[in-house]
């Protein structure tokens, strides 16, 4: 910790860089690349960009502020896709959105699945203008495939969170917030069982940190048990057989946070979406939509039906050749690659606390012809395992 012993240390990209090199449970690549990552956000966002920020904070200072392993390791990816795409057309224009405050969420989307596409082969373009018809449309990407000479326009969007899921994450969020800020150095699991109203989530808050202490004092298992609202292990990593016996018991993992239901029809919700998203994508080449929904995969019980359902909102599209729905959070997956006839659910760990969704839905009535190879590389630019290195 001595590279962060006041409060503006954690707003010199340099002392970031040179604690991230410290951290023991980093590995000799995973230390130097943080290291680079973060000196390469100095040159890309400006030495004094941390230093700026007063009141609400960049979204940004969250993974920032939090010490643990695992964000030093998302830094190097999302410093990685952004070096993906320096040498792209309307680059600064992405440095600009991610700099944003309001901004960075989209940009981020952007971003994320540029460098995915651009990794798999393609030339991107960022906020390329086309003329369609009498009308000038700026989506999002531009691509090119090379080996085939195809090209494709992207349009990247956020389904935002229904009123019910942004009650039901308030509570969630305010609930493990307590826990994440103590990662690696304490184990946990649960679940939240209802959406909480202010005052009560407030007492359940307490209750939580009350337990958390316990267990930071005394270095034993404790639970945090309210019946019908709340269930909570946590344990150092010494008592972690403990956790395990209790978390079985209750079908949960270690890691895992099961937040709230609610009742909301994320599958209608999305299909509504890629019927207006769309719009954006000129008719005069084939399209690539890419919808980021992470409630949809939290609530997904069923993948064969889901992609039954969305495919239809797809195929009505004769320009639309995929759309790929993707979203993540913070916890443990089962990893797998799921075939669903011409479609493909692809569940990834990317690092200890960050899982990854991507449900590719291709249009086999397309009427824009495309190489089997073009269309073999969007998949792979979902499937392929991030490698945490710079």
């Amino acid at each position: 910790m001595e590279f962060l012993e006041k409060p503006e240390d954690y707003k010199d990209w340099i002392k970031l860089a040179e604690h991230a090199a410290t951290l023991e449970e980093l590995t000799a690549v995973e230390k130097t690349s943080a290291n680079r990552a973060f000196r390469f956000l100095a040159l890309e966002f400006g030495t004094d960009f941390l230093k700026q920020w007063k009141g609400a904070p960049h979204p940004l200072w969250m993974q920032i502020l939090n010490l643990a392993p695992w964000t030093r390791k998302w830094i190097i990816l999302f410093a990685r896709d952004i070096r993906e795409l320096k040498s792209c057309r309307g680059y600064d224009g992405l440095i600009s959105r991610l700099k944003g405050r309001e901004s960075f969420d989209e940009g981020q989307s952007v971003l994320r699945a540029a460098s995915r596409l651009a990794r798999a082969g393609f030339t991107v373009e960022i906020d390329p203008s086309v003329q369609s018809g009498d009308v000038v449309k700026k989506p999002d990407l531009l691509i090119r495939d090379a080996q085939s000479g195809d090209q494709l326009y992207c349009e990247v969007a956020i389904l935002g969170a229904s009123k019910p899921s942004q009650d039901a994450y308030e509570t969630l969020r305010s609930v493990t917030d307590i826990l994440w800020r103590s990662v690696p150095f304490i184990l946990y699991c649960g679940r939240v069982q209802r959406t909480l109203s202010a005052a009560h989530l407030h007492e359940v808050v307490g209750k939580v940190m009350e337990t958390l202490e316990s267990v930071q004092r005394d270095g034993h298992f404790r639970s945090c048990v309210v019946a019908g609202v709340v269930e909570i292990g946590i344990a150092p990593k010494e008592d972690e057989t403990m956790l395990f016996a209790w978390a079985e018991e209750r079908g949960l993992r270690i890691g895992e946070f099961i937040g709230p239901g609610y009742d909301v029809d994320e599958v209608a919700r999305t299909k509504n979406k890629i019927i207006k998203e769309q719009e954006q994508i000129p008719r005069t080449s084939a399209g690539l939509l890419i919808l980021e929904n992470s409630n949809l995969f939290l609530r997904m019980v069923n993948p064969e039906a889901v992609a039954s359902e969305l495919e239809e909102a797809v195929y009505a599209w004769p320009h639309l050749l995929m759309t790929v729905v993707t979203g993540g959070w913070t916890g443990k997956i089962d990893e797998e690659v799921r075939m669903i006839g011409d479609h493909v659910l692809i569940r990834q760990q990317v690092v200890e606390l960050i899982a990854e969704n991507a449900l590719i839905l291709l249009n086999r009535f397309c009427e824009v012809k495309i190489s089997p190879g073009c269309i073999t590389r969007i998949y792979n630019a979902w499937r392929e395992k991030d490698r945490v290195e710079w």
